[in-house]
């Protein structure tokens, strides 16, 4: 068993909140998306925008880190950039999906 596997991490996105265990692919669970796919769409927007809000610094500081022999692995914020990218996605679908996403 590794370090990683105990690992919890929460995460919040505006009004959705949930925490994870481990650091390996995010893979969201059916009953997440069905809270996803419950919230109304002036909370499902607060969601997407943080999970956008959150995901951008991440991305541009991976970018710049990219050499792992100079810089290392960072799991934790790999793993992070996963779950903002998943909430992005599945925000947006269930917003296309009620028609709110224009």
């Amino acid at each position: 068993m590794s370090a990683h596997s105990d690992v919890q991490n929460s995460f919040a996105f505006g009004p959705l909140t949930f925490t994870t265990s481990g650091l390996g692919v995010f893979c969201m669970s059916d009953r997440l998306r069905e809270r996803i796919e419950a919230l109304p769409a002036d909370e499902l927007r607060k969601a997407n925008r943080e999970a956008w809000r959150q995901l951008r610094p991440m991305v541009r500081v991976a970018k710049r880190e990219s050499n792992a022999s100079r810089y290392g692995w960072n799991d934790q914020r790999d793993f992070a950039i996963n779950v903002c990218e998943s909430v992005c996605k599945a925000t947006w679908r269930a917003l296309a999906r009620i028609g709110g996403a224009a």
